[in-house]
């Protein structure tokens, strides 16, 4: 789903104690490992041919041209059986290693010349830990409150962005911790609704917008929501959505992009749903549908086209091209807007502000976009060969060098959560797809 970051004064990074020398011990006990796992196979050949010289006896096997066979084709059996169960993934993920050529050699972006960016499970796994790490349980006003910063990095209590985000990093990776109660996540949130429904972000006003609340959705709906609760919820997000009393967010690319995705994925049967489906479609840059692309803001002059707009609004149509029965036709303009996409080479991330008035005050709000990690979406949903196709390749790489053991940092260098799910998100599915191609 959606991206977004806020501006906020800068906090000082973590002074908590480093554990890089367990890591490097750790590391060099697992090289050993793959060494001796590599060695194994031609080690178990060898040993099985010579015993085999050795103690079958004469009379089993007697000529000697015959015994000599016996025992290549028996050292080989055992050699390559061995090698087979040293490929399981259970192995592999022990050992450090990857079980499929794309997960041990993830792409680079173009032009780069950095090759050591871990390992896709060094990367997942980096993720968890931090994910564990950084969940905890504080009071935020007067309720007790269990979840996670919008930042890593930061010393504040959870908050309702930053938990949705860590619900769903925790449910992209299965994390099965115990220390992690999704069910007190889930109504830690809820609390933190704005006193009219839905939730806004931290430098917002006290009213709930359409955009935030789509992103608390997102997170909920499949955690464990229940099915009064959501249908509750639904229903605050259609309200919000309403030309009247938002025209901005109306106006907005992102937010109608981000609601259509929350509606198709969790109320396919919305009836705000084909209204809001046509108004993306009805808004690329210039209103044309023979070469679409998109910009912050629908039907936005020529020339304001946008790499990561346009990519969350292919998303979006996909989304709703499943549950619509005009899917067809968005299905066709999505993939018009995905050439326009190949054809782009601007990876670079970006931020744009939403402004709006609530009670005569100005109301900001700060969205970051992960362009590769939209981009890599856009073009999976698209059904582009992760193998083959360039732009998509470039894309991955571009969000794998985005991180540092698993943690993903903007271009302030803190550690947003949603960020993280975007890179875990896009490696999973990439990986997904890449094993499926290759097999």
């Amino acid at each position: 789903m959606s991206v977004a970051g806020f501006e906020q004064p800068a906090i000082p990074p973590s002074t908590e104690p480093s554990n890089g020398d367990q890591e490097k011990w750790f590391g060099r006990l697992r090289g050993l490992l793959r060494f001796l796992a590599d060695l194994g196979p031609y080690a178990l050949a060898f040993t099985t041919y010579s015993l085999f010289l050795d103690h079958v006896s004469d009379e089993w096997i007697p000529p000697d041209g015959l015994r000599y066979g016996v025992a290549i084709v028996t050292a080989l059996f055992f050699g390559l059986a061995l090698r087979q169960i040293l490929q399981l993934e259970t192995i592999q993920h022990f050992l450090g290693g990857a079980p499929n050529p794309v997960a041990a050699m993830l792409p680079r972006q173009r032009g780069s010349t950095e090759n050591d960016h871990g390992s896709f499970y060094e990367i997942l796994d980096g993720t968890h830990r931090r994910l564990l790490d950084r969940y905890r349980c504080e009071p935020r006003g007067e309720i007790q409150v269990c979840g996670w910063s919008q930042f890593y990095d930061e010393k504040v209590p959870p908050s309702a962005i930053g938990s949705s985000y860590g619900l769903r990093i925790a449910m992209a990776l299965d994390v099965r911790d115990l220390k992690i109660d999704r069910h007190r996540v889930i109504q830690s949130i809820l609390a933190m609704q704005r006193p009219g429904g839905g939730w806004s972000a931290s430098n917002q006003r006290e009213v709930g917008r359409p955009e935030v609340t789509a992103w608390v959705l997102g997170a909920l709906a499949p955690a464990g929501l229940s099915a009064e609760e959501r249908a509750r919820l639904v229903e605050t997000l259609e309200k919000l959505l309403d030309d009247k009393t938002d025209p901005v967010g109306m106006a907005s690319t992102c937010v109608v992009a981000t609601a259509v995705s929350a509606l198709a994925l969790f109320s396919p049967g919305s009836s705000r749903l084909p209204d809001l489906a046509d108004r993306l479609a009805d808004g690329p840059v210039g209103g044309t549908r023979e070469r679409p692309r998109w910009s912050a803001t629908l039907r936005a002059p020529v020339g304001t086209e946008s790499v990561p707009h346009t990519a969350r609004a292919i998303v979006a149509l996909h989304r709703a091209a499943e549950v619509l029965s005009n899917g067809r036709d968005l299905k066709q303009l999505a993939g018009a807007a995905a050439g326009w996409l190949c054809e782009s080479t601007d990876l670079a991330v970006q931020s744009e502000q939403i402004r709006r008035t609530h009670n005569g005050e100005s109301d900001v709000l700060v969205v970051n976009h992960f362009t590769p990690a939209w981009v890599a979406r856009a073009l999976m949903l698209e059904g582009q060969d992760p193998l083959r196709s360039e732009p998509l390749r470039d894309a991955v790489g571009a969000v794998v060098e985005r991180q540092e053991r698993g943690v993903w940092k903007w271009v302030d260098h803190r550690e947003p959560v949603w960020m993280a799910y975007q890179g875990v998100s896009v490696l999973r599915d990439f990986g997904i797809r890449a094993r499926a191609s290759i097999y």
